[in-house]
């Protein structure tokens, strides 16, 4: 009944689990305390299942005003990972921390193709502590090699990657940084920001639409474009026995085309990409190129 801003129950029980671990301190140390206080939380904690929100792949409408907004039509970005990270989340499936925490080195070519290589190499975590607001975060993605898409290319992605790396960066987005969990927190609440300012949230209180919608999107994408499964899984970077068949069956190079075939079928009608200023001329790409990149970590 409180106004503001939707809670999912497991984020509500978080904070009631938090009270109760303060009053049972409170009553340790001999202060007044009435116990009959804990059964109201006792009674909250009581969620059934049916109470759990959904998480729901941003539809047709939500896509428009997440990529049609003033900031990448009128070139208002002023990070690279804003800019990027949703279109690469878009085409790839990757989620929030592989994205975020990518190095120059990981945007390659093999055998003629470009692609992306999720790793764990040097400071990249594929499995981070989960957040109240990511619950997902810590059990998604494996290491594996994404074709990337010939729309992220004409947006200048690889012309971005190779900038950073003549201005001396390691990571790709270097801007970003890791919370005590080794998540991108900042940048999750950030994106939740934009997802309500252009109207692409939450519409009721049984549904999540998060930066994590863009996987099921893909997923839900690539099922009917692909139907070899065990390309999809290679592809999201799911454990499956179907994934090992098909590294069983294609060498490494006949995989890498298969998933690019996969990938390039992925389309998405309802988004007016020409409306979208490069990446030059957001405000993160016109300050860059007056100064040299600075930082080496």
């Amino acid at each position: 009944e409180l106004k503001g801003k939707p809670r999912t129950p497991q984020t509500v029980n978080q904070q009631f689990t938090n009270v109760g671990t303060f009053l049972r301190e409170w009553e340790t140390e001999g202060f007044p305390f009435d116990s009959q206080a804990t059964a109201v939380l006792r009674k909250q904690l009581e969620v059934s299942k049916g109470d759990t929100m959904k998480r729901q792949p941003f539809d047709e409408s939500d896509l428009e005003k997440l990529f049609e907004s003033e900031q990448y039509c009128h070139g208002e970005w002023q990070r690279g990972s804003e800019f990027w990270a949703p279109l690469i989340a878009l085409f790839t499936g990757m989620c929030r921390n592989e994205i975020l925490q990518l190095h120059v080195e990981d945007v390659r070519k093999i055998d003629s193709v470009s692609v992306i290589d999720v790793n764990e190499r040097g400071d990249k975590k594929l499995k981070v502590a989960a957040s109240l607001n990511d619950e997902v975060e810590s059990s998604t993605g494996r290491p594996r090699i994404i074709p990337i898409h010939s729309k992220l290319i004409e947006l200048g992605f690889l012309k971005f990657a190779e900038h950073q790396k003549t201005g001396g960066e390691v990571r790709l987005f270097p801007e970003e940084a890791r919370n005590s969990r080794g998540a991108f927190g900042a940048y999750g609440n950030r994106f939740l920001s934009y997802r309500d300012a252009v109207g692409a949230g939450t519409r009721s209180d049984k549904e999540l639409r998060d930066f994590h919608s863009f996987r099921h999107l893909m997923k839900t994408k690539l099922r009917d474009a692909e139907k070899d499964d065990g390309v999809i899984d290679d592809i999201m970077g799911h454990t499956s026995t179907l994934r090992s068949s098909v590294g069983r069956t294609y060498d490494h190079s006949g995989r890498i085309k298969f998933k690019a075939k996969a990938i390039s079928k992925i389309k998405y009608g309802c988004i007016d990409f020409s409306k979208i200023r490069g990446w030059e001329h957001q405000k993160f790409g016109k300050e860059g190129s007056k100064k040299p990149a600075t930082r080496k970590t």
